[in-house]
């Protein structure tokens, strides 16, 4: 475990959405490979917004999160390098003129 984040409010929604809050907003930990993405996936569920969550919940619904959050990552990662190219490609242009 690299860091436990725990949040509060008035009721479970206002809980949830502190919890989302703080994890996308973490900056301490996004260097690593985490699960962070994951979580604000299942958090963001309806039916862990609505208390359906149980033991099950990670088997049985929240695998197309995790799936979610890969392509997500994946997305992130393709228009990363796509910057990257573009900045290269102008770089070597202005080099010729």
């Amino acid at each position: 475990m690299i860091a436990k984040i725990i949040s509060h409010g008035a009721d479970r929604s206002e809980a949830r959405g502190r919890l989302i809050c703080g994890l996308e907003q973490d900056r301490g930990i996004s260097a690593s490979t985490t699960n962070q993405g994951f979580l604000i996936s299942c958090l963001r569920h309806p039916g862990f917004a609505k208390g359906e969550a149980n033991t099950a919940f990670i088997a049985t619904i929240a695998m197309n999160c995790w799936r979610r959050a890969a392509n997500q990552s994946a997305h992130a990662a393709a228009r990363g390098f796509v910057a990257l190219r573009h900045q290269s490609a102008c770089a070597a242009l202005a080099q010729r003129t």
